[in-house]
């Protein structure tokens, strides 16, 4: 079953109060938040997201690299090696190599699912749902 939500018209640059991009949208607010805590990998892994959602693949680029910076639990590290080098694939061939290389050979809980979706070749934009929640 496919749910859809429809936005109201929002500022100029936006689709709306939950709408992808201004200040009132999601890509605000993780701005806002990388900027209050600019080495939490979590927060640059959701910008890298929503970067690529937005077709920014250099600012994708820039926030996986900044996550990675900073992440040390292989499967977390493993989505920012994964989303990192999706977005390289667009501009920075050698890079997504490299990133998908490590991705390779990282271990861990979770991790082989994140290397099998480095064999699928990607289409498109991602479809961002900030509404998940993890614990571990």
């Amino acid at each position: 079953m496919t749910t859809a939500i429809v936005r109201p018209p929002g500022p100029a640059g936006s689709i709306g109060v939950a709408g992808p991009t201004g200040p009132t949208g999601p890509t605000g607010s993780i701005d806002r938040a990388v900027a209050a805590a600019p080495e939490d990998p979590s927060l640059r892994l959701a910008a890298t997201w929503l970067a690529l959602e937005a077709g920014a693949a250099d600012r994708a680029i820039s926030h996986a690299r900044a996550g990675l910076a900073h992440e040390t639990e292989p499967y977390r590290r493993g989505q920012l090696l994964l989303w990192g080098a999706r977005a390289a694939d667009r501009c920075e061939e050698k890079l997504a190599r490299r990133w998908r290389d490590e991705l390779a050979a990282l271990h861990g809980d979770g991790v082989g699912e994140l290397q099998a979706q480095t064999r699928r070749r990607h289409r498109g934009a991602p479809r961002v749902n900030l509404m998940m929640a993890d614990a571990y």
